[in-house]
């Protein structure tokens, strides 16, 4: 009896210890998700104060906010921002403002000097696709992928980032440069590559599996965080929903 009721004593604590991992772990994704809307509810507020679009990216030394233009490299990000409140809020509040922010990245679609247009778009109108269903951003985001694969080349099988002819770049003697971040334009390949049949996967593919080859250690290891796999290379599982279609 007594070695029965020690084991029931212990599993109670072991229940109990679970219960309040997944309670400490509740408040800890909500604490989060709080602190998020304030912030983005403070810099949404400056920017519709302004009665501009204006796109943060970082913050200066003297404490100021630095906003970019549209062909930045990081202007997707906070219109993708935007979106994630109104995904994991429910609020309506965010859903015009996301959809005021992403627009405003029209013509990013039609960029071709760089490959950052993968996930500029894929933050913004992909999310916008995802979250609240925008049927008329498919177009923008296949205009996207095709704009993309222009720098696709063969002989290597990769996507070019940069351009190596002007700027900075020129500067180091590069003649296809292709960085890790690259693997953040695959998911927006691989959604587009259900509709645009010029789009052949296999072009996805080949440059999925050489970064891929190129950023592992033998240990396993790899330089590229497991969140950006997952976001490109679960996209290649079939399909959680209906491909677009043109």
């Amino acid at each position: 009896m007594k070695t029965v009721l020690t084991t029931l004593g212990i599993s109670l604590l072991v229940l109990a210890g679970c219960a309040g991992q997944k309670q400490a772990e509740s408040n800890f994704i909500q604490e989060n998700i709080d602190n998020a809307v304030a912030q983005e509810t403070i810099q949404t507020d400056i920017i519709e104060k302004s009665g501009k679009i204006l796109n943060p990216r970082t913050i200066d030394k003297d404490g100021n906010i630095v906003y970019v233009p549209i062909d930045d490299w990081c202007s997707g990000f906070f219109p993708g921002n935007i979106w994630h409140m109104y995904e994991l809020t429910g609020d309506q509040k965010w859903l015009p403002l996301a959809e005021k922010y992403t627009e405003d990245l029209d013509s990013v679609q039609y960029l071709t000097w760089h490959h950052d247009v993968g996930f500029m778009i894929g933050s913004s109108y992909l999310n916008g696709y995802r979250f609240a269903g925008k049927e008329e951003y498919k177009p923008v985001i296949i205009q996207t992928a095709k704009s993309l694969s222009t720098r696709f080349r063969p002989a290597a099988g990769v996507l070019q980032s940069w351009d190596a002819d002007k700027g900075w770049q020129a500067e180091r003697g590069w003649k296809c440069p292709v960085i890790i971040d690259n693997m953040m334009n695959l998911e927006l390949l691989f959604e587009a590559s259900n509709t645009w049949n010029r789009l052949k996967r296999s072009t996805t593919l080949s440059s999925t599996t050489r970064i891929f080859r190129k950023t592992w250690f033998p240990t396993g290891i790899s330089m590229l965080p497991i969140s950006r796999m997952n976001l490109a290379m679960l996209r290649q599982l079939p399909a959680r929903r209906p491909p677009f279609t043109s």
